[in-house]
Protein backbone atom coordinates (compact mmCIF):
# COMPACT_ATOMS: atom_id res chain seq x y z
CA UNK A 1 0.00 0.00 0.00
CA UNK A 2 2.73 2.14 0.76
CA UNK A 3 4.42 1.46 -2.49
CA UNK A 4 1.33 2.71 -4.66
CA UNK A 5 0.72 6.03 -2.23
CA UNK A 6 4.38 7.03 -2.78
CA UNK A 7 4.24 6.78 -6.54
CA UNK A 8 1.16 8.06 -6.97
CA UNK A 9 2.22 11.34 -4.67
CA UNK A 10 5.37 11.11 -6.77
CA UNK A 11 3.62 11.52 -9.82
CA UNK A 12 1.68 14.30 -8.24
CA UNK A 13 4.78 16.03 -7.80
CA UNK A 14 5.29 15.80 -11.33
CA UNK A 15 2.98 17.96 -12.77
CA UNK A 16 5.18 20.67 -11.69
CA UNK A 17 8.03 19.23 -13.25
CA UNK A 18 6.21 19.58 -16.96
CA UNK A 19 6.24 22.76 -18.99
CA UNK A 20 3.18 23.70 -21.10
CA UNK A 21 5.05 22.80 -24.11
CA UNK A 22 6.38 19.30 -22.66
CA UNK A 23 5.05 16.20 -23.29
CA UNK A 24 4.28 14.28 -20.06
CA UNK A 25 5.76 10.40 -20.36
CA UNK A 26 3.43 7.99 -20.27
CA UNK A 27 5.10 5.26 -17.95
CA UNK A 28 5.12 6.21 -14.05
CA UNK A 29 9.01 4.98 -13.93
CA UNK A 30 9.62 7.43 -16.88
CA UNK A 31 7.60 10.23 -14.68
CA UNK A 32 10.13 9.28 -11.16
CA UNK A 33 13.15 8.89 -13.03
CA UNK A 34 12.47 12.81 -14.61
CA UNK A 35 12.78 13.66 -10.71
CA UNK A 36 16.20 12.46 -10.86
CA UNK A 37 17.59 13.11 -13.73
CA UNK A 38 19.44 16.59 -15.18
CA UNK A 39 16.95 17.84 -17.77
CA UNK A 40 18.83 17.73 -21.26
CA UNK A 41 16.39 20.82 -22.97
CA UNK A 42 19.00 22.95 -20.15
CA UNK A 43 21.91 21.46 -21.26
CA UNK A 44 22.85 24.26 -23.52
CA UNK A 45 23.02 26.72 -20.91
CA UNK A 46 26.20 25.36 -18.57
CA UNK A 47 29.18 27.21 -19.21
CA UNK A 48 27.25 30.50 -20.28
CA UNK A 49 27.03 33.90 -18.70
CA UNK A 50 23.99 34.26 -16.40
CA UNK A 51 21.51 36.42 -18.30
CA UNK A 52 22.12 40.04 -16.29
CA UNK A 53 19.34 41.42 -14.61
CA UNK A 54 18.14 44.29 -12.41
CA UNK A 55 15.29 43.15 -9.45
CA UNK A 56 13.51 43.88 -6.90
CA UNK A 57 13.24 41.23 -4.01
CA UNK A 58 9.89 40.86 -1.96
CA UNK A 59 11.45 43.11 1.09
CA UNK A 60 12.02 45.99 -1.77
CA UNK A 61 15.99 45.54 -1.85
CA UNK A 62 17.35 46.17 -5.17
CA UNK A 63 19.82 43.34 -6.65
CA UNK A 64 21.92 43.94 -9.60
CA UNK A 65 23.72 40.83 -10.89
CA UNK A 66 26.65 42.87 -12.03
CA UNK A 67 26.93 43.70 -8.02
CA UNK A 68 27.16 40.24 -7.51
CA UNK A 69 29.78 39.11 -9.62
CA UNK A 70 32.71 37.82 -7.26
CA UNK A 71 30.28 35.57 -5.51
CA UNK A 72 28.89 32.23 -5.74
CA UNK A 73 24.98 32.19 -6.70
CA UNK A 74 23.01 29.12 -6.06
CA UNK A 75 19.44 30.39 -8.02
CA UNK A 76 16.34 29.08 -7.03
CA UNK A 77 13.34 28.87 -9.60
CA UNK A 78 9.40 27.77 -8.02
CA UNK A 79 5.89 28.63 -7.67
CA UNK A 80 3.81 28.77 -4.36
CA UNK A 81 1.55 25.97 -5.66
CA UNK A 82 4.53 23.85 -7.10
CA UNK A 83 4.90 20.62 -3.79
CA UNK A 84 8.51 19.91 -5.01
CA UNK A 85 9.30 23.05 -4.55
CA UNK A 86 7.13 23.27 -1.12
CA UNK A 87 9.24 19.75 0.12
CA UNK A 88 12.96 20.72 -0.88
CA UNK A 89 12.55 24.46 1.31
CA UNK A 90 13.76 22.41 4.72
CA UNK A 91 16.75 21.30 2.73
CA UNK A 92 17.55 24.60 0.70
CA UNK A 93 17.85 26.18 4.01
CA UNK A 94 20.20 24.24 5.54
CA UNK A 95 22.06 24.46 2.23
CA UNK A 96 22.06 28.72 3.07
CA UNK A 97 22.94 28.25 6.97
CA UNK A 98 26.00 25.43 5.93
CA UNK A 99 27.72 28.64 3.58
CA UNK A 100 26.47 31.66 5.49
CA UNK A 101 30.02 32.66 6.52
CA UNK A 102 31.15 31.93 2.51
CA UNK A 103 31.14 34.40 -0.19
CA UNK A 104 27.48 33.10 -1.70
CA UNK A 105 24.74 34.38 -2.55
CA UNK A 106 21.00 32.56 -1.82
CA UNK A 107 18.41 33.88 -4.74
CA UNK A 108 14.71 32.35 -5.35
CA UNK A 109 12.64 33.72 -8.43
CA UNK A 110 8.85 33.61 -9.14
CA UNK A 111 6.29 34.24 -12.01
CA UNK A 112 4.17 34.99 -8.54
CA UNK A 113 3.78 38.43 -7.76
CA UNK A 114 5.48 40.27 -4.02
CA UNK A 115 2.51 39.34 -2.09
CA UNK A 116 2.31 35.64 -2.58
CA UNK A 117 5.42 35.15 -2.68
CA UNK A 118 5.97 36.87 0.61
CA UNK A 119 3.15 34.77 2.47
CA UNK A 120 4.73 31.68 0.97
CA UNK A 121 8.42 32.48 2.54
CA UNK A 122 6.31 33.03 6.05
CA UNK A 123 4.61 30.29 5.81
CA UNK A 124 7.51 27.77 4.95
CA UNK A 125 9.97 30.58 6.15
CA UNK A 126 12.05 30.24 2.93
CA UNK A 127 15.38 32.09 3.82
CA UNK A 128 16.64 32.61 0.23
CA UNK A 129 16.13 36.22 -0.93
CA UNK A 130 13.28 36.19 -3.10
CA UNK A 131 12.64 38.16 -6.19
CA UNK A 132 8.92 38.25 -7.84
CA UNK A 133 7.76 38.83 -10.71
CA UNK A 134 10.69 37.50 -13.01
CA UNK A 135 8.79 35.33 -15.35
CA UNK A 136 10.06 37.28 -18.15
CA UNK A 137 13.78 37.21 -17.28
CA UNK A 138 13.80 33.12 -15.93
CA UNK A 139 11.42 31.42 -18.65
CA UNK A 140 14.57 30.64 -21.03
CA UNK A 141 16.42 29.11 -18.23
CA UNK A 142 13.27 26.68 -17.05
CA UNK A 143 11.33 24.18 -18.24
CA UNK A 144 10.59 22.10 -15.12
CA UNK A 145 9.77 23.37 -11.17
CA UNK A 146 11.14 23.49 -8.85
CA UNK A 147 14.83 24.39 -10.77
CA UNK A 148 18.35 24.46 -9.18
CA UNK A 149 20.85 26.68 -10.73
CA UNK A 150 24.40 27.07 -10.13
CA UNK A 151 26.74 30.08 -11.05
CA UNK A 152 30.43 30.66 -10.43
CA UNK A 153 32.32 33.34 -9.18
CA UNK A 154 32.83 34.62 -12.96
CA UNK A 155 28.64 34.73 -13.60
CA UNK A 156 29.33 30.95 -15.57
CA UNK A 157 26.19 28.61 -15.26
CA UNK A 158 28.09 25.52 -14.36
CA UNK A 159 25.00 23.07 -13.30
CA UNK A 160 21.54 23.09 -13.94
CA UNK A 161 19.51 20.64 -11.54
CA UNK A 162 15.86 20.00 -10.69
CA UNK A 163 14.89 19.79 -7.11
CA UNK A 164 16.56 17.75 -4.37
CA UNK A 165 16.31 14.59 -5.14
CA UNK A 166 14.62 11.69 -3.08
CA UNK A 167 16.82 8.98 -2.16
CA UNK A 168 14.31 6.09 -2.92
CA UNK A 169 16.38 2.88 -2.62
CA UNK A 170 16.24 4.33 1.22
CA UNK A 171 12.70 5.26 1.11
CA UNK A 172 10.80 2.17 -0.87
CA UNK A 173 12.15 -0.27 1.66
CA UNK A 174 10.30 1.29 5.00
CA UNK A 175 7.11 -0.33 3.75
CA UNK A 176 5.71 -1.02 7.25
CA UNK A 177 5.16 2.82 8.17
CA UNK A 178 2.37 5.04 7.00
CA UNK A 179 2.64 7.15 4.10
CA UNK A 180 4.25 10.52 5.44
CA UNK A 181 5.21 13.60 3.96
CA UNK A 182 8.04 14.11 6.41
CA UNK A 183 9.43 10.67 5.68
CA UNK A 184 10.17 11.67 2.32
CA UNK A 185 11.44 15.08 3.31
CA UNK A 186 13.95 13.07 5.37
CA UNK A 187 14.47 10.68 2.36
CA UNK A 188 15.91 13.25 0.19
CA UNK A 189 19.58 13.85 -0.75
CA UNK A 190 21.12 17.09 -1.17
CA UNK A 191 24.66 16.08 -0.91
CA UNK A 192 25.13 16.70 -4.71
CA UNK A 193 24.07 20.41 -4.33
CA UNK A 194 26.77 20.16 -1.70
CA UNK A 195 29.52 18.93 -4.26
CA UNK A 196 28.63 21.61 -6.91
CA UNK A 197 29.22 24.44 -5.02
CA UNK A 198 31.97 23.05 -3.10
CA UNK A 199 33.77 22.44 -6.91
CA UNK A 200 32.95 25.69 -8.39
CA UNK A 201 35.52 28.39 -8.36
Amino acid sequence: MRHSSLLLFLLLCCGCFFSKKAKRPSKQLKAIEDIRLDKEELKHWLDEPLPPFIASSINGDSIYSDSLRGKKIMLNLFFSKCSPCILEIKHLNKLKEHYHKQNIEFLAMTYEDASTAMQFAQKYEYTFTIIPDFLEYYEPLIRYYPQNIFIDSKGIIRAVKGSVPLDLNALMPTVDAPFDIEDMIEHMDPTNFYKIIDAME
